[in-house]
């Protein structure tokens, strides 16, 4: 079993996925790569 804990999945958060398109891609080539299990959570970004 994988557990990506750190996959950049949630768009708009961070420097992962540019939108919800590129998420359910990203989703899906995990799923066919037998990622059983992917905690999403997004970054703290404290811009000052």
């Amino acid at each position: 079993m994988i557990i990506d804990c750190h996959s950049h999945i949630l768009p708009g958060i961070d420097d992962g996925a540019s939108d919800v398109n590129m998420s359910m891609a990203m989703l899906d080539m995990m799923s066919e790569h037998s990622h059983g299990h992917i905690n999403i959570a997004g970054s703290i970004i404290n811009s000052g």
